[in-house]
């Protein structure tokens, strides 16, 4: 009897954001004796990229040849490689890369929902404008609408001493 795989969706839009977010999936990845982790980067619609089909699958690391878009998948599998490069992963965990088309938080959710995704993961600026854009759109959308639990990767701060000394007491 097959068990049915941890899933895990993680957002990138090749960022250090993006960058630390595929890590933190992966780490939870880890966690899991049976997972697949989907690494995705969505192109916007907004961009001239006509040709790019509505979803479009690379297994981690593999070599597209001739394919229009290989430079996309090359950026995508690149920017994985170099999250992945240091952290020890389990040898059975399955990495997959995908370049989609479209609105980033709606294709994350749609396939979220397509591949009955355990956890999503996206990263965030964590830009402060205003209290509603606190996340950014794209981690606000997912973690609004999302159906599987959604783990968002905040920006890196620099803690003060005085905040450092009341972590450590916790």
């Amino acid at each position: 009897m097959a068990t049915k795989p941890y899933v895990i969706i993680v957002g990138t839009d090749y960022s250090s954001h993006g960058y630390r977010a595929v890590r933190a999936a992966a780490r939870e990845a880890a966690k899991h004796s049976y997972a697949k982790l989907y690494v995705v980067h969505v192109v916007p619609s907004a961009e001239p990229d006509h040709h790019l089909p509505p979803i479009a699958f690379t297994g981690f690391g593999s070599k597209l040849g001739s394919d229009l878009h290989g430079d996309s998948f090359a950026k995508l599998d690149e920017h994985v490689a170099a999250a992945l490069s240091n952290l020890p992963l389990p040898s059975e965990l399955t990495v997959e890369t995908m370049v989609l088309q479209g609105e980033p938080a709606d294709e994350l959710m749609d396939l979220g929902w397509k591949l009955r995704a355990n956890l999503t993961v996206v990263g965030t600026r964590g830009r402060q404008y205003s209290s509603s854009w606190a996340l950014g759109s794209v981690a606000e959308t997912v973690v609004r609408q999302a159906t599987s639990p959604v783990l968002v990767i905040g920006p890196r701060v620099q803690l003060t001493p005085e905040i450092q000394a009341k972590v450590a007491l916790s």
